[in-house]
């Protein structure tokens, strides 16, 4: 799909790109290394699940329900 082709409808587009590709990939490999900072750094522990939010409950009226929910999960 667009990682080869380019999405214009035209003839031109349709010429395969090499370049396309190892954009791609390079894309996908910078996205895996950044949730495997994640996943092993500890930020997307579950433990941590108030943090990812904490404008939200410092800032909606639903906050207090939603620090204790999440306190009991």
């Amino acid at each position: 799909g667009d990682n080869v082709n380019g999405d214009a409808f035209d003839e031109f587009s349709r010429v395969p790109d090499p370049n396309r590709m190892i954009k791609a990939y390079s894309q996908a490999a910078t996205t895996l290394n950044l949730l495997r900072a994640f996943a092993t750094g500890g930020y997307a522990a579950m433990q941590r699940v108030t943090q990812w939010n904490l404008d939200f409950t410092t800032k909606s009226e639903q906050g207090g329900r939603y620090l204790e929910l999440a306190n009991r999960v």
